[in-house]
C-alpha cells in the first residue's frame, strides 16, 4: 500500500532538511509563486522582473521570506492547513525548536565514538543512584576539559534508557531528555533554546505532556527563559498535583552556554527544591569545576557532586589507548614492547584527559621510527594547555610558511565564528587570505590529515574521516557494475590515523568545520595565550584573539566596500552572503578599545562607506536586512569617538559623523532611504524585506524596538507609512509595491484596493492584474483569479511574439500559466489544467513542477509513450555548462522511489519495453550526484534503482546487493536523517527478501534455514530504536523475523517480536490525541497481519481511520480531501492497477510481504502469474487475509468484530489481555 513511506516521509523530511539545498535546483516557491532560476537571473513573484546579481536573489528571498517572514500573522492559517495540522506540528510551532536536532546528533556522535564500557563506573556512584531514585533533585558532574564528561553523560543516558525505555507508552511515563551545549553555535549556547528542544524531546515520549504543551497558545507565552521554564517544566513536572509523568534531564557542557542565561537558569532551578508538591523532574548538570560556584549561588545550597578524577576514568583512558593503537595503521605495526610503553606512559601522564591522549597519539603517528616515538613519549608535555602549545610548536617547526599561514587563518576564523563554518566558506576565506586569490589546494585533505589535531569535519550523512577512508577502498562501489563490488563496515571509532591518500570530496556547502573539542576553542580565545613559535623564528602558530576579532570584522566590511577584494573569493557571492548574515554579530561583540589604532581607523572608515554608499549598502542589505536598535547604533558609533581616528577621515566623513551625533538614529538614514526607494520606486527587489527595514527604523524613532527577523507583523497602516517615508511619487508602481506587502500580510481588501489604484493609474500594467490574481487565489476565489490570469497570459503572449528571446517575459508567462493551471485544478477542470501546464513547460522545459504535472496527466490517461517521450527529450537535452542532462537534473529533484514520478516513469518504461533506458538514466543520475558530492540524492537514487531491479526487472540479486551496499556504506547514519531513512528502508527490503527467500525455498529446507539465518543476523545488526519517530518502519525487520518464526512453528518467539508493535499501537490509541491514531492503527495492523490474526485485522481495517465507508453505497466510500491534495488517498493497491483504495474493504493483505495489499483484480493477476511487476509471490496468495466489504456501517467509537459491534475500549482491552500487555 506504500502507507509506511508516505506517512513517515514527512517525519524524515523534517529531520533531514539537508536535502533542501540539493533538490530545489530548477525552482523556488516564493510568495505563493514559482520563481524560475537560471544561471544569470531569477524571476520573482508576479513581477517578471530580472533581479540583478548585486540585488536580492532567490537565495535571499528564501532566507528573508522563508525564514524571517514566514511567521507573518501566525494566527492566520488557511483552512486546509488547519485541517491537516497535527498536534505535534502545533507544539513544534509554539516551541520553535532547533532546525537541526543537535542534542540527538551529539549523542549519536559520542555513542559512535565511545568505546564499550567507557564511563561504566558512574553507574556505581552513590550520588548517581540516589539521584535516579529521587532522593535529590539535582546533581552535578564536575570534570576538567577533555576528561570525557560527554562520554559519561552518554553512558548515563544509555543507563536511563535501559531503566526507562523511551517510546513505549504506558500509564507510568518516564522520559529522558538531554542537551549538549556547544560554544560554536548560538543555538547550542542558549538555555532558552535548550528548554524548548527538551520539551519537544519529552513530548515525543510522553503523550500526556504533549497535550500539556498544546495548551500553550503561542511562542510569545514562552519567549523568555523564565516563562519557558515555568510553563514548559515547573507547571507540569513540579507543581501539578498527582502527576503521572517523570523526567530525567541531563545538561552537558553548561560551561559553554551563555553566562547570563546559565546564571538565570540556576536561580530558576530553585523551584525543584521549593515546591510544596513532590518534584517529578530530576536535573543533572555537567560541566567544568568552576560551575559549582554558580550552582551554589543560584540554588543557595551545596549540590551533590560526582568528580571525574584520574582514579575514576583511568581504566577508560587505558581502553581508549588500546583501541587507538589497534586501529592506527602506524601504531599497530610497532613492536609489542613499544606498544606497551605507549599504553603505560600515556596512561600515567594523561591525568584523566582523553583530549590530551588524542593529541599525543596524533603526534606519535607523525614519527617514522621507534626511537623518535620514544623520544616524543619521554618529552610529552604535562597538562592540556602545555600539550596544545606543544602541538602548535611542532607545526611551527615542521611545516612550511605557506601552510602555516593557511593554518593560522583557519584557526582564527573557527575561533571567532559564532556558528560552524562550511567547507565552502573556509575555501573562500583562504582565497581572500592569499595575495592572488588562488587559496589553498584541497583544504579538506589538510583539515582531515595534517590539521586533524584541531578540527572536526561534520558531513550531512554523518560519515567520519575513518569511515570515508574505508569507503575509498571501494570508491566506486555503488557506481560499478551491480555484479561486482562489496561494501564494508567501518572499524570501531577511537583515535583516527588518517595518513593516506583518500580523496574525501565532501559536499562543500553542507560539510561544516569545528574544533574537535570545546577546550581547544577556549584555549585560542584565552587572551593570555597568543601564538607559539620556536627560537629559530619560524612562523608563529596560533591565535591572537583580540586581533583575530578585528580581522574578521575588517574582512566582512572590506567585502562590502572593496569589490576587487570580494572578487577574490570567486564563489558566486557565497562569502558575501556569509559576511552579510554575520557582520552585525561581530560588530556588536568587537570593542574598539581592544583594537589597535590601525584597525580602529580601518573599521571606522569602512563602516562609513558600508552605511552611506548606495553601492555598498546594496551589496549586503538584501541578505539580512537591518534591524534598528539602540545597541546596533552604539556599536557603530563607538568607532567614531576617538580623535586619532576622526583626524584620519575626510571632511565629508567627519561632517556625516558630527551631523548625526545629536540624533544617533539618523546614522541609519542612508540605509533606510535606500530601502524605501527599493520598496516603492524600484521593482528589482522584493518588497517585503526592504519594507521591514523601514518599519523597524520608524518603530525605533517612536521609541519601540521591533525585530522583524523574529516576527514581521506591522499593521496595514504601518505598511503604508513605511511606503510614504521617502516622499516618493505615488504612481502606479508605488501602489502596486504597497499592495504586494499588504497581500503578503493577508490584508486582502487593502491589497485589492491598492492594486486597483495602480490599474487606474496604469491600465496597461499587467503586473497589477497578476498581483490581483494572486490575491484572489489566496482568498480561494478561483474564477476571479482565472479571469485575471487569462488576461495576463494573453497580454504576455502578444509581447513575447515580438521578442521571443526575452527570458524575463518567458519566465513571467510561465509563472502565470502555472497559477492558471492550479486555479483550474481547484475547479476540477483537469484538461484546462493540463493545457496550461503544457504551455508553461514548453517555455521552461526543465521546470520540475511542470514535469510532474505532465507525468501525472499522461499516467492518468495511460499514455505511456508520451511519458517516455518526455523523459527521453530531457535525457537528450544537456544542462548548459554542465556535463549532465536535463533528465539527470530532474531525477535529482525527484530521487525517491516512493513518489508518483518514479511509479509513473517505471510503469511507462515497463509498458513500452524501456526498462534498460530507465536503469541507465537512474544510474547516470546517481553517478553524477556522487560526483557532485550530493550524498543524500545519490542514496535515494540508489534505492530507486534497487526497486527497479526488484519490482520491474525481477532481478533480486542486484536489488539485494544495492540494499546491502546502502546499509554498509551508511551504517553510522542515524535513522532520522534522509540518508539514515534510506538505510532503514533498505534494511526492511532486505528483511522482506530474506523472508520471501525462505518461504520460496520451503520452510524447514536447508535453503530456508540459510535465509532465516541471514534474517536473524540482519535484525541483530540493526538495533531497533524505541525512540525513533520512524518506529513503524524500523520495527518491520523484527516483524519479518517474527513471521519466519511463526511459519517455522516457533510461536512464542514470534509473538515476542510482534508484541512491541502491539504494545506501542495500543499506547498511541490510549492517549487523548486523535491526530496520531493512524500510526497506532498501523502498528497494530502490521503486527496483527504478521500474526495471522484474521479477526482483529478485519476489525482494525474497518476503523474509520482507514477511510469512511457506507455499507449502503460502497462505491461512495471515500476519504478524499481537496483536489490539490496529492496524498488525499494514501491507500493504494500495490498491483499494476495502482488504484486508490478509499478503504481497506474488499482488499487482500499479504501476511508475508507486509505493507502490501491488493484489490481483487490484481490478486487474480498474481495467481495467474500475469502481474508483470514483481510484488509479492503467487505462493503467498493462499495465506492472504481477505477483508470483505463490511456487512454494516460501524458506529463511531465502536469496532466491528466477527459481525458484532463492541466498544473500542473493550476491543483494546481484549488485545491487551490476549498479548499480555
Amino acid at each position: 500500500m506504500g502507507k509506511l513511506d508516505k506517512l513517515t516521509r514527512v517525519e524524515a523530511d523534517l529531520v533531514g532538511a539537508e536535502t533542501l539545498t540539493e533538490s530545489k535546483r530548477t525552482g523556488r516557491v516564493v510568495d505563493g509563486m514559482s520563481a524560475t532560476v537560471t544561471s544569470t537571473h531569477a524571476t520573482v513573484v508576479e513581477t517578471g522582473m530580472t533581479v540583478n546579481q548585486v540585488n536580492v536573489r532567490v537565495n535571499e528571498v528564501q532566507e528573508m521570506l522563508g525564514t524571517l517572514l514566514v511567521s507573518v500573522k501566525e494566527n492566520k492559517q488557511e483552512s486546509t492547513e488547519d485541517r491537516e495540522k497535527a498536534l505535534q506540528e502545533h507544539v513544534s510551532k509554539t516551541l520553535r525548536p532547533s532546525k537541526t536536532d543537535y542534542a540527538q546528533d551529539w549523542y549519536d556522535k559520542i555513542n559512535k565514538a565511545r568505546i564499550p564500557g567507557t564511563g561504566d563506573w558512574v553507574r556505581d556512584e552513590r550520588i548517581f543512584n540516589e539521584w535516579h531514585d529521587k532522593h535529590m533533585p539535582v546533581m552535578f558532574i564536575s570534570g576538567n576539559p577533555g576528561a570525557g564528561k560527554s562520554y559519561i553523560v552518554a553512558n548515563m543516558i544509555n543507563r536511563l534508557h535501559e531503566l526507562h525505555p523511551q517510546g513505549v507508552q504506558n500509564t507510568s511515563l518516564t522520559s529522558v531528555g538531554f542537551f549538549f551545549f556547544k560554544d560554536d553555535n548560538p543555538g547550542t549556547r542558549s538555555f532558552h533554546q535548550a528548554l524548548r528542544d527538551l520539551a519537544l524531546q519529552i513530548s515525543k515520549n510522553d503523550p500526556v505532556y504533549l497535550k500539556h504543551l498544546a495548551t500553550i497558545a503561542n511562542y510569545e507565552m514562552i519567549s523568555t527563559l523564565e516563562s519557558a521554564w515555568r510553563l514548559l517544566f515547573v507547571d507540569y513536572f513540579v507543581k501539578k498535583p498527582n502527576a503521572d509523568s517523570d523526567v530525567y534531564i541531563l545538561l552537558d557542557g553548561v560551561d559553554e552556554a551563555f553566562d547570563e542565561e546559565r546564571r538565570t537558569f540556576f536561580s530558576l532551578a530553585k523551584d525543584l527544591y521549593d515546591s510544596a508538591e513532590k518534584s517529578h523532574l530530576q536535573l543533572a548538570v555537567i560541566g567544568r569545576p568552576h560551575i559549582s560556584d554558580q550552582l551554589l549561588e543560584g540554588l543557595e545550597l551545596e549540590v551533590p557532586t560526582i568528580h571525574v578524577t584520574t582514579q575514576k576514568n583511568s581504566r577508560d583512558i587505558n581502553q581508549y589507548i588500546h583501541a587507538s593503537i589497534k586501529k592506527s595503521v602506524v601504531l599497530r605495526r610497532v613492536s609489542a614492547k613499544l606498544r606497551q610503553e605507549i599504553v603505560e606512559k600515556l596512561s600515567a601522564r594523561a591525568e584523566g584527559m582523553f583530549l590530551w591522549v588524542n593529541l599525543m597519539l596524533q603526534e606519535l603517528v607523525k614519527k617514522r621510527n621507534e626511537s623518535s616515538m620514544r623520544k616524543a613519549l619521554d618529552q610529552a608535555p604535562k597538562g592540556l594547555k602545555e600539550m596544545l602549545r606543544h602541538v602548535l610548536l611542532s607545526f611551527s617547526t615542521s611545516s612550511n610558511e605557506e601552510e602555516l599561514e593557511f593554518l593560522n587563518e583557519i584557526l582564527l576564523w573557527v575561533t571567532c565564528s559564532r556558528q560552524p563554518l562550511t567547507l565552502a566558506e573556509v575555501e573562500s576565506i583562504l582565497k581572500l587570505k592569499s595575495p592572488e586569490g588562488d587559496g589553498m589546494i584541497y583544504p579538506e585533505g589538510a583539515l582531515r590529515r595534517q590539521f586533524a589535531s584541531f578540527f572536526s569535519l561534520n558531513r550531512e550523512d554523518g560519515l567520519t574521516t575513518a569511515e570515508l577512508q574505508i569507503m575509498s577502498t571501494n570508491r566506486n562501489g555503488l557506481d560499478e557494475s551491480d555484479e561486482e563490488g562489496e561494501g564494508r563496515n567501518a572499524d570501531e571509532d577511537a583515535f583516527e590515523d588518517v595518513e593516506n591518500f583518500t580523496d574525501f570530496d565532501s559536499h562543500k556547502e553542507t560539510t561544516t568545520v569545528t574544533f574537535c573539542h570545546a577546550s581547544i576553542g577556549d584555549f585560542f580565545r584565552d587572551q593570555t595565550e597568543g601564538k607559539v613559535s620556536d627560537e629559530e623564528s619560524h612562523v608563529p602558530v596560533g591565535v591572537d584573539y583580540l586581533h583575530a576579532k578585528a580581522h574578521v570584522l575588517k574582512t566582512f566590511l572590506r567585502i562590502f566596500t572593496d569589490k576587487e577584494f570580494a572578487k577574490k573569493a570567486d564563489d558566486g557571492e557565497h562569502m558575501l552572503r556569509h559576511a552579510a548574515e554575520n557582520w552585525v554579530h561581530h560588530l556588536l561583540t568587537t570593542h574598539a578599545s581592544d583594537c589597535s589604532l590601525e584597525d580602529r581607523r580601518d573599521i571606522a572608515k569602512m563602516l562609513l562607506v558600508a552605511l552611506t554608499s548606495e553601492e555598498s549598502i546594496t551589496g549586503w542589505i538584501g541578505y539580512r536586512g537591518w534591524v534598528s536598535t539602540e545597541a546596533n547604533i552604539r556599536a557603530i558609533r563607538q568607532w567614531w569617538e576617538d580623535e586619532e581616528v576622526l583626524e584620519s577621515l575626510t571632511p565629508d566623513e567627519q561632517e556625516f559623523i558630527s551631523s548625526t551625533k545629536e540624533d544617533p538614529i539618523t546614522t541609519l538614514k542612508p540605509v533606510v532611504m535606500l530601502c524605501t526607494k527599493k520598496y516603492v520606486a524600484d521593482d528589482m527587489w522584493l518588497a517585503a524585506p526592504v519594507a521591514a527595514v523601514v518599519w523597524s527604523y520608524q518603530s525605533l524613532m517612536k521609541g519601540k524596538e521591533v525585530n522583524f527577523i523574529e516576527m514581521f507583523d506591522p499593521t496595514a497602516e504601518e505598511i503604508i507609512a513605511a511606503a510614504e517615508f521617502g516622499d516618493f511619487e505615488k504612481n502606479a508602481l508605488w501602489y502596486r509595491r504597497c499592495a504586494i506587502v499588504l497581500r503578503q500580510l493577508e490584508y486582502f481588501d487593502q491589497a485589492l484596493d491598492y492594486f486597483s489604484k495602480a490599474v487606474e493609474l496604469a491600465p496597461d500594467m499587467w503586473l497589477c492584474k497578476a498581483g490581483m490574481a494572486i490575491v484572489y487565489s489566496m482568498k480561494k476565489e478561483w474564477q476571479k483569479a482565472i479571469d485575471l490570469d487569462e488576461e495576463v497570459v494573453q497580454t504576455l503572449s502578444a509581447q513575447i511574439e515580438a521578442n521571443e528571446e526575452d527570458s524575463g517575459l518567458r519566465a513571467s508567462i510561465h509563472t502565470s500559466l502555472e497559477r492558471l493551471g492550479d486555479s483550474y485544478q481547484q475547479l476540477g477542470n483537469l484538461e484546462k489544467r493540463f493545457e496550461a501546464y503544457k504551455r508553461a513547460q514548453a517555455l521552461t522545459p526543465y521546470c520540475n513542477t511542470c514535469i510532474n504535472v505532465l507525468l501525472e496527466h499522461y499516467g492518468t490517461k495511460h499514455d505511456h509513450e508520451a511519458t517516455i517521450d518526455l523523459l527521453q527529450t530531457l535525457a537528450d537535452t544537456p544542462v548548459p555548462d554542465e556535463d549532465f542532462s536535463r533528465l539527470t537534473q530532474s531525477l535529482w529533484d525527484n530521487p525517491e522511489e516512493d513518489t508518483r514520478y518514479f511509479v509513473l516513469a517505471a510503469d511507462a518504461a515497463l509498458a513500452t519495453d524501456n526498462l534498460d533506458f530507465m536503469v541507465e538514466s537512474w544510474r547516470t543520475a546517481a553517478r553524477a550526484a556522487r560526483k557532485a558530492s550530493k550524498t543524500v540524492t545519490a542514496t535515494q537514487l540508489d534505492m530507486s534503482l534497487a526497486r527497479i531491479y526488484s519490482e520491474f526487472l525481477h532481478d533480486q540479486a542486484k536489488a539485494v546487493k544495492r540494499w546491502e551496499r546502502i546499509m554498509n556504506t551508511y551504517a553510522s547514519s542515524k535513522d532520522e536523517t534522509v540518508v539514515g531513512f534510506a538505510k532503514l528502508k533498505a534494511s526492511f527490503e532486505l528483511a522482506k527478501q530474506f523472508l520471501c527467500d525462505a518461504v520460496e525455498a520451503g520452510i524447514g529446507t536447508p535453503q530456508a534455514e540459510e535465509a532465516g539465518a541471514k534474517l536473524e543476523k540482519l535484525c541483530k545488526q540493526v538495533k531497533l530504536n524505541d525512540e525513533s519517530v520512524l518506529w513503524t518502519v524500523s520495527s518491520m525487520r523484527a516483524i519479518c523475523l517474527g513471521i519466519y518464526y511463526r511459519l517455522s512453528g516457533r510461536e512464542a518467539e514470534a509473538r515476542a517480536l510482534f508484541k512491541p508493535s502491539i504494545k506501542r499501537g495500543i499506547a498511541i490509541l490510549s492517549d487523548d490525541d486523535p491526530e496520531n491514531d493512524m500510526l497506532g492503527f498501523l502498528d497494530l495492523l502490521n503486527a496483527l497481519v504478521a500474526a495471522g490474526d484474521v479477526k482483529n485485522v478485519t476489525a482494525a481495517a474497518y476503523h474509520e481511520v482507514f477511510g469512511k465507508y457506507n455499507a449502503d453505497d460502497p462505491e461512495g466510500a471515500t476519504d478524499n480531501e481537496s483536489p490539490g491534495d496529492e496524498d488525499s488517498n494514501w491507500l493504494t493497491c500495490d498491483g499494476p492497477c495502482r488504484k486508490e483504495l478509499p478503504t481497506l474493504d474488499d482488499s487482500y493483505q499479504c501476511p508475508i510481504c507486509l505493507d502490501t495489499a491488493f484489490c481483487p483484480s490484481c490478486v487474480r493477476l498474481l495467481e495467474d502469474g500475469t502481474m508483470g511487476i514483481r510484488k509479492c509471490n503467487p505462493k503467498h496468495v493462499k495465506d492472504f487475509i481477505y477483508v470483505p466489504p463490511r456487512p454494516k456501517n460501524v458506529t463511531s467509537g465502536k469496532m466491528l468484530v466477527d459481525g458484532q459491534e463492541i466498544d473500542f475500549e473493550v476491543w483494546k482491552q481484549g488485545l491487551k489481555k490476549e498479548w499480555g500487555i
